[in-house]
């Protein structure tokens, strides 16, 4: 729960002061940016979360020169 609560305590306290030194106009192109990034996360589909069960289990079968070789 602190891991939740804590950053939207500082992102209530923060958000003011984010408004006033960029303006309205800079913060609405921010907002915006963090929308797709939000909206486009869904495109992950777990890939990074595969390939890093991929490299762990090649490496713990002592395959490591197959997760060498492919990068």
């Amino acid at each position: 729960m602190i891991g939740y609560i804590i950053p939207i305590m500082l992102t209530i306290v923060i958000m003011p002061f984010t408004i006033k030194e960029l303006g309205n106009d800079n913060f609405g192109k921010l907002s915006f940016i963090w929308m797709l990034v939000g909206y486009l996360s869904f495109l992950d589909m777990g890939i990074g979360r595969a390939l890093t069960h991929f490299i762990s289990n090649k490496i713990n079968t002592l395959e490591s020169d197959h997760v060498l070789k492919m990068f």
